[in-house]
């Protein structure tokens, strides 16, 4: 399991250049995809108020009236994930880092299809992820009398419902890179992937757990003090920007490892140029 570390390496090494280029979906996707509202409408609950689900439900939205900016956002984000896709694995595959925008277009062209349904996946499991928040909250507010058992029980169903989110993201991040590699439908890449996974499926999730965990601490606090909605937004794209760009690092890593293929990469400075040889 030294990916894990191999990932943070990466990370630290070329993670500027990649956060650049989610840059913008990260500034929009908030709009449609919001954590921090998820807090917001859980501190605004109301027991045994169902008039008010409504409302709370339009709270895990940043402003329902602007979800076509995160829609456009979700689209950037098609486009800057298969630039990403291109270009780690280039790396990784040959040792040779580049963002030329040749290279951009050919990265397009070739893993967009991929990308797309990567992101489109991505977004309705989050998606779920937000509504299974939601309805668990609406149950406890339903049959709660006070605010400390549901609170009590919105942290428990909050805590599982986000583990077993992170166990799908776990179980899904090989099939992108073996649909690409492999040329496979997208059943039999996901069938291979789960069964080069199986076995470290937990440690994977808890790892993503890991990384998301200080955003989530934030978010709440933001929620429980009422500090700042533009505050909630920023973290919101902070946390996209560096977990999802993580995840993608750690995918490629996980997949380098699993199938054995050397890292070219991580071999050292006096390398030779494989462009060179005929």
């Amino acid at each position: 399991m030294g990916y894990f570390k191999s990932s943070w390496k990466y990370l630290f090494s070329k993670g500027m250049f990649f956060m650049f280029i989610f840059l913008i979906p990260a500034a929009l996707m908030p709009f449609i995809l919001s954590p921090s509202s998820m807090f917001r409408a859980l501190c605004a609950f109301e027991l045994q108020n169902p008039e008010g689900y409504t409302v709370m439900f339009l709270k895990m939205f940043v402003d329902y009236r602007y979800i076509w900016i995160g829609a456009i956002g979700l689209l950037v984000g098609i486009f800057a994930t298969s630039i990403v896709f291109g270009t780690i694995d280039r790396h990784m595959r040959t040792g040779q880092f580049n963002l030329s925008l040749k290279r951009i277009n050919v990265r397009i062209n070739y893993n967009v299809a991929t990308a797309a349904r990567f992101v489109l996946l991505m977004f309705m499991a989050f998606l779920i992820y937000l509504f299974l928040n939601f309805l668990f909250f609406m149950l406890w507010a339903t049959i709660s009398k006070e605010y400390v058992t549901f609170y009590v029980l919105c942290s428990i169903s909050f805590i599982l419902i986000s583990i077993l989110y992170a166990v799908v993201l776990a179980i899904i991040i090989l099939w992108p890179p073996f649909m690409l590699h492999t040329g496979l439908t997208s059943g039999n890449a996901f069938r291979m992937s789960f069964a080069q996974i199986n076995g470290c499926i937990m440690k994977i999730a808890f790892n993503i757990i890991f990384i998301s965990l200080p955003f989530y601490l934030v978010m709440l606090l933001n929620a429980v003090f009422g500090w700042s909605v533009i505050l909630g937004i920023v973290l919101d794209g902070l946390c996209m920007l560096f977990v999802y760009h993580y995840y993608i690092v750690l995918m490629y890593t996980i997949f380098y490892d699993v199938t054995g293929l050397e890292r070219m990469d991580q071999v050292n400075a006096k390398k030779m140029n494989i462009w060179k040889i005929k």
